[in-house]
């Protein structure tokens, strides 16, 4: 029963953050909205993302110079037209 809740919760907040990807891209009229959750302690991202077969994968990398990195040590978040021109994008 406890696996059964556990594959059930990590479900539903995935739809969570997914339907949030949705309002805040919506919110700020862009194409796409990522949120990404940040290990402050071990300094890492992850992320929850659901393939095309419909199993969950953990995404992990490292926070670094790149834009996501920018945000996640300022506290800020961070606005831009296009990424791929943002000197903070690596």
């Amino acid at each position: 029963m406890a696996m059964t809740e556990g594959i059930l919760g990590q479900l539903s907040m995935q739809y969570f953050v997914e339907e949030c990807e949705k309002h805040l891209a919506h919110v700020f009229e862009c194409k796409r909205a990522n949120i990404v959750l940040v290990d402050r302690f071990n300094e890492k991202f992850f992320k929850t993302v659901i393939d095309q077969q419909g199993y969950s994968k953990k995404i992990i990398y490292e926070i670094d110079a790149s834009l996501a990195g920018a945000a996640a040590i300022s506290l800020h978040p961070i606005f831009t037209d296009n990424v791929k021109e943002e000197s903070r994008y690596s």
